[in-house]
């Protein structure tokens, strides 16, 4: 398998910036990870950069578990040859466990939006953790101080919810053209 799972990072910790693609499920799937129940996640694709070349990672957001499963690319930084294969390995293994996903068009948004957006998923912030340590994409620790994170976000802003409803069109759009 192309991918391994880090239980020891619990956050992809990168700027908004970095990130080149990202997709996130259609809908949420059950899955069963070792060592934890069967339960829904939401999984997440991204490629980003790191120094190096870039990065594909799939994070699947266990909601029970309150944990991110980050699963990295087993070689390390990738040049974009190399990347574009194995993003098309990533997708493999999203639609094995059952995901379909649909690409945000990330790159595509405004600045101030896509900053945002990304600050308000639980990919960089993580979910609240057990410990106050969470290891970020690089292995390095990022102290809370044992501070709960913030819960997720209730209410949308009107830019958020033009975004959202964007996105729905274009992934709508894009099922119905399968059919």
């Amino acid at each position: 398998m192309m991918f391994q799972w880090d239980e020891k990072r619990l956050r992809l910790n990168i700027p908004a910036r970095q990130v080149l693609r990202l997709e996130r499920s259609l809908s949420d799937v059950q899955v069963s990870l070792p060592g934890l129940e069967p339960q829904p996640a939401t999984a997440y694709l991204c490629v980003f950069h790191v120094s190096g070349g870039l990065r594909v990672a799939i994070i699947l957001h266990l909601h029970e578990a309150r944990r991110l499963a980050i699963y990295l690319n087993r070689e390390g930084p990738l040049g974009k040859d190399e990347a574009c294969r194995v993003l098309g390995e990533a997708n493999h293994f999203a639609e094995t466990l059952g995901f379909m996903l649909g690409n945000l068009d990330f790159v595509r948004m405004p600045e101030p939006d896509r900053d945002r957006f990304w600050q308000s998923l639980p990919l960089m912030r993580g979910v609240p953790a057990p410990t106050g340590m969470a290891p970020d994409v690089d292995g390095k620790a990022a102290d809370s101080g044992g501070a709960p994170v913030s819960p997720l976000k209730k209410g949308w802003t009107v830019a958020e919810m033009k975004i959202k409803r964007r996105n729905f069109i274009e992934n709508l759009g894009r099922l119905l053209g399968m059919l």
